[in-house]
C-alpha cells in the first residue's frame, strides 16, 4: 500500500510517523488507526449501545463487517450539509480544573517520595 506513495510522502512518514490532525488544536494529532477506529465507533453507535445487539451473533457480525460503510455515509452527509466543524475546539484534559487536579495529584506523588528515606544515605 505505502508503494504507492509519492516519495515526498514517504520521506515525512520515515521522518515523523503516521498521525492525523482533524482539528487546528495545537498538540491534538492521533496515530491513523485510532483515529479510523474513533471515526468509525463515532458514527457506528446504535441505540442501546452495542450490548443491546451482541447477544445475537449474526447481528453483531454484520455490524462489525458494514459499521465502516455507515461511518462513511454518515461523514460524507456531514460534509455534504456542511455540519462539521472546523472550529478549534480545547480538549477537556487542558481545562483549568483538571490542570489544577493533575498538578495537585502529582504533588501529592512527588510529596510521598520526599517522605520515603533513601537506602543509600542510610
Amino acid at each position: 500500500m505505502l508503494v504507492n506513495l509519492p516519495q515526498q510522502s514517504k520521506d515525512l512518514l520515515q521522518a515523523n510517523g503516521f498521525s492525523v490532525s482533524r482539528s487546528d488544536t495545537p498538540a491534538s494529532r492521533t496515530v491513523a488507526d485510532m483515529t479510523i477506529e474513533q471515526t468509525i465507533n463515532k458514527h457506528a453507535k446504535t441505540s442501546g449501545g452495542i450490548v443491546r445487539f451482541s447477544r445475537s451473533y449474526p447481528a453483531y457480525y454484520t455490524w462489525c463487517v458494514t459499521r465502516h460503510n455507515r461511518a462513511q455515509h454518515v461523514s460524507a452527509t456531514y460534509q455534504m450539509a456542511n455540519i462539521e466543524s472546523k472550529k478549534c475546539e480545547t480538549n477537556k484534559e487542558s481545562s483549568l480544573s483538571k490542570r489544577k487536579l493533575s498538578e495537585k495529584a502529582v504533588k501529592k506523588i512527588i510529596d510521598t517520595f520526599s517522605a520515603f528515606l533513601n537506602p543509600f544515605n542510610i
